[in-house]
């Protein structure tokens, strides 16, 4: 995906997202008309159109694509995090691929987890499947 093409999503995201308070705002003034919004039900009456987004295309963007993101993303959010974020991301990433400042922009972006695939921390076995990577890069990655 591209840089302008998550960007369009996210435009589209906000005005999905503002349709659906102003959807939410008048259900439950409608539910107000009735009973069963004295008794608290009327919490179950919303509706949620997209609240997490996991992107499974292998391994997530980095370097420059993946600063912009997050600096989208934090805006997007409004420096909320986790389940008071407006939207929440999930990733695979690959092992020793970032640094602990990109992690922790990720986390003020929204970004919730980060699922790795982490298929040896014995060098050799890592060599047969030809992975290129070293068992530090697993350990620094799942350290923080």
């Amino acid at each position: 995906m591209t840089y302008e093409k998550f960007n369009q999503f996210l435009v589209e995201l906000k005005r999905l997202q503002d349709a659906e308070k102003e959807f939410n705002v008048a259900l439950k003034k409608f539910a107000g008309q009735f009973s069963f919004y004295d008794m608290g039900w009327h919490e179950q009456l919303t509706v949620n159109i997209l609240r997490e987004v996991f992107d499974d295309t292998g391994t997530f963007p980095i370097g420059e694509w993946l600063a912009r993101c997050c600096d989208e993303l934090q805006k997007f959010n409004q420096g909320r995090r986790h389940r008071k974020a407006r939207i929440t991301v999930g990733c695979n990433m690959r092992p020793g691929a970032m640094r602990k400042e990109q992690y922790e922009a990720m986390g003020t972006a929204g970004f919730r987890f980060i699922l790795y695939g982490l298929e040896s921390a014995n060098q050799e076995t890592l060599e047969r499947i030809n992975k290129g990577q070293q068992p530090r890069d697993i350990v620094s990655s799942v350290k923080w």
